[in-house]
């Protein structure tokens, strides 16, 4: 291959490809992290996941491993690069691709090429399913014979979803804040278990020593599935979400059944703590409950 002709060099990661010697994005919220969110999304949608949820399961605990320094190539930027691009160069897009945002990132390059003077890109778009693509890139490479080609761009697609830039987390989504949350949550329903649940409230009535059981077996099950879940999620980009009833995944309904009988058993407990005569371990379930009230509505469990 020609190096005079090269104008694109690099891997493909996370749907972007990195051009190499780019330099990174001084802000850590950058066009590779924008654009996976933006895939996690996608996927989402598609599977008929409604919106309200959409941030809670596929875009709230990736913010937060950014932040923490856990998530690779985030200040990842090819803007600056592709305007010094003045080499023969073909982009392909796909119509239907969820992994990038076709019809925005087809947009972007025509700015920064134009921008930076190239007169020798093409800018493709593959309709419907990728079966063209190799002949779409066999074509042009085999014009490259006559001379360069003149600057040309098919339309953009149409996306069903637009990237959103992507804020900063809150305070209390800092990875500090909901590692204490969630060591006071497993303290508080293992520990009641694991120190006989049933045994440390005699005195109570037995309908409401069973409740306590639950309300703490109930609780660690679904946190420790909540987290289980959302790092799959993280894992696989969102792409094996199946069948969704009601507007969500199967299994996220079963969490969101769990956390409200939680909250529930936690309210009748309340109500008739005076039963029991109260006590550490007790209190140390109340505790709990009370912490994963507001968790359970920030991770989206409480969201109908």
């Amino acid at each position: 291959m020609r190096a005079d002709l090269l104008a694109y060099r690099g891997e493909r990661g996370g749907g972007i490809g990195r051009i190499q010697g780019q330099p990174r994005w001084p802000h850590p919220f950058g066009t590779l992290y924008r654009t996976q969110l933006w895939s996690k999304r996608t996927y989402l949608s598609h599977a008929g996941v409604r919106q309200a949820l959409q941030a809670p399961i596929g875009v709230n605990l990736s913010r937060m491993l950014v932040t923490a320094g856990l998530f690779g190539d985030v200040e990842n930027t090819p803007m600056a690069v592709l305007g010094k691009v003045h080499q023969p160069l073909l982009a392909v897009f796909a119509e239907h691709d969820r992994s990038t945002p076709p019809g925005e990132s087809m947009r972007l390059f025509r700015e920064a090429l134009d921008r930076g003077g190239s007169t020798a890109y093409t800018l493709r778009v593959i309709r419907g399913f990728a079966l063209g693509y190799p002949d779409a890139v066999s074509r042009w490479i085999a014009g490259l014979a006559d001379g360069p080609p003149t600057a040309s761009s098919d339309p953009p697609p149409v996306q069903t979803l637009t990237s959103e830039p992507v804020r900063p987390p809150a305070w209390y989504e800092s990875v500090g804040l909901q590692l204490t949350l969630l060591t006071v949550m497993l303290l508080a329903f293992a520990g009641f278990l694991i120190r006989g649940l049933f045994r440390g409230l005699r005195r109570g009535p037995k309908s409401l020593r069973r409740l306590t059981g639950l309300m703490a077996l109930g609780g660690l099950v679904t946190v420790l599935g909540t987290l289980t879940y959302l790092f799959w999620i993280i894992a696989t980009g969102a792409t094996s979400v199946g069948s969704t009833v009601l507007g969500r995944p199967s299994l996220w309904l079963l969490l969101q059944v769990g956390a409200v009988g939680v909250i529930a058993a936690g309210a009748v407990i309340a109500v008739r703590r005076r039963e029991s005569g109260g006590g550490l371990r007790l209190g140390l379930l109340a505790a709990g409950g009370m912490v994963f009230v507001p968790w359970a509505a920030y991770w989206g469990l409480l969201t109908p």
